[in-house]
């Protein structure tokens, strides 16, 4: 059995997953893509047309975005896409959206859409907000924290939910006064969770056409199939740009979601060596058109071992 030719180094897998991110972020910057989605999670525009919600998200108001006050402490931590919105009754919103790969990356994941989405309200001092200059803080826009994750478990696959700041009497008792003045005026501070799962011929909606554009296992001609033939799309050139980008950091792609399933109980999971290893096979499996191999691979850990050692890896 030959071995493989082409050897994938840390950095190629790194290089693979840099690329494979910046395509899901353009694909979810599509007019296509991110109409549909902000029309479904976002209470405001469920009700505007998507003429009228491609507006109020001009090209001009999508940004790259940080922290400015974290760089200048000599941390930058970098938000992928900052949307100002303004809405045809003049409201403003501010809208985060961030695709998340790895559902597990070795912390709480939930700590962090809090960290970026009080970040993004922070981010709005000395602009929208600034007592000095007579802006005070009813003049603060609304933020929402759009998380779109792959790779999520079984418990959270095609699942939408919105979290935001939530108040219990501690002592009294709620009655519909002080809940119309909780639920009427907080909420400045929204996290929109958006978990998908491999795609399925029961899937329907936005939420279906989402699993096929991030599906792990899905080659590029097939979602593109898939969406014209069962939800009637017909992808942009920047979605089938992203497709295909996708499909070709398939292998990083494929071990983010093996190390979320937790088949890694078998090895020494997170090492360089394990990693690289995993990834060499899965490109090796991948080129010569065996992804059945690497589905029973994905669930089970002994068929993995026979794996490395079928192809001396």
């Amino acid at each position: 059995m030959d071995t493989i030719k082409h050897i994938l180094t840390q950095s190629d897998e790194d290089e693979f997953l840099t690329r494979y991110d910046t395509a899901a972020k353009e694909i979810l910057m599509d007019r296509m893509v991110l109409v549909p989605l902000l029309k479904t999670v976002i209470p405001e525009m469920k009700t505007l047309t998507e003429d009228e919600i491609w507006n109020a998200v001009s090209e001009d108001n999508i940004v790259r975005n940080d922290f400015p006050e974290l760089r200048n402490h000599g941390d930058s931590v970098e938000m992928d896409r900052k949307i100002r919105a303004v809405l045809p009754n003049k409201m403003n919103l501010v809208i985060d959206i961030e695709p998340q790969g790895s559902f597990n990356p070795g912390y709480f994941l939930g700590y962090r859409m809090e960290f970026y989405v009080a970040g993004a309200t922070f981010d709005q001092l000395g602009r929208n907000f600034s007592p000095n200059l007579g802006k005070e803080y009813n003049d603060l826009y609304k933020v929402y924290s759009v998380w779109i994750l792959f790779n999520t478990p079984k418990y959270m696959e095609n699942t939408i939910f919105h979290g935001k700041m939530n108040f219990n009497p501690v002592i009294g008792e709620m009655n519909n006064k002080i809940r119309d003045y909780f639920e009427g005026k907080y909420g400045i501070m929204n996290i929109i969770t958006v978990s998908l799962s491999n795609y399925s011929e029961t899937d329907e909606g936005f939420l279906g056409e989402l699993n096929v554009l991030f599906d792990d296992k899905l080659g590029a001609e097939e979602k593109i199939r898939i969406l014209k033939n069962r939800f009637g799309m017909e992808p942009s050139e920047i979605v089938k740009k992203g497709i295909n980008t996708m499909s070709e950091g398939y292998g990083a792609a494929v071990l983010e979601r093996a190390e979320n399933k937790g088949f890694d109980k078998g090895y020494d999971k997170g090492t360089t060596n394990e990693r690289t290893r995993m990834t060499k096979l899965f490109k090796y499996l991948r080129t010569n058109g065996l992804e059945a191999e690497m589905d029973k691979a994905l669930d089970n850990p002994e068929y993995m071992k026979k794996l490395f050692k079928l192809y001396n890896m």
